[in-house]
Order: structure tokens, then C-alpha cells, then sequence
């Protein structure tokens, strides 16, 4: 991907619809855009983030991902915001916490 960065509230509008671009586009508030690059960014780091904190993933996959954090992610407010949809994400998959309908 491009020189791309993510801000807060992309990936808060990104949280807000869990990741669901077809609910961002059927929504009726039409002053809330997030470019189609910046959302399958999130996604792309969402998901190798969900690996390697689940504790899987090869040295060189987390530090390609490191790489790609420090690239896209420009601060900590912004990295705890992703990490904090990531945890959610395997609380879910442990079964901790049962799916939003």
C-alpha cells in the first residue's frame, strides 16, 4: 500500500460499523467518508494485528507488520484505538464475549 495514514477518526468511523463498508455506505449520514484505501488498510492491519497478538505469526510476519504500523499508524492514541478493536475481536473468537447481533 501507499504512503497511507490512518487518523483517529477514520478508525473510529471504522469501529463504529465494525468494519462493515457496505453498512458505512448505507448509512444515512453522509458527511461520514473513509476512502475505500484507508478502510481496506484498517482491515489489513486489523487482521495480521488479530495473528499476532493471538500469538501466532513468524518473526518476519510480526516484523512486516511492525514495519507497516509504524508506516500507517502516525500515533500512540491511534495504535491503542486499533489494538483495542483487535482485543475485542479475539475476546470474540475465544468465546468470552458472544457476537452483537
Amino acid at each position: 500500500m501507499d504512503f497511507l495514514l490512518i487518523d483517529a477518526g477514520q478508525l473510529e468511523l471504522y469501529r463504529h460499523y465494525d468494519g462493515d463498508a457496505d453498512g458505512l455506505s448505507r448509512s444515512a449520514d453522509r458527511t461520514a467518508q473513509v476512502s475505500d484505501r484507508i478502510w481496506q488498510l484498517i482491515d489489513d492491519l486489523r487482521q495480521r494485528s488479530f495473528i499476532v497478538e493471538s500469538g501466532r505469526g513468524a518473526l518476519s510476519f510480526r516484523a512486516a507488520l511492525e514495519a507497516d504500523l509504524s508506516k500507517h499508524i502516525p500515533n500512540k492514541e491511534v495504535l491503542d484505538s486499533l489494538l483495542r478493536i483487535v482485543a475485542s475481536d479475539i475476546k470474540e473468537a475465544l468465546g468470552k464475549t458472544p457476537p452483537q447481533p
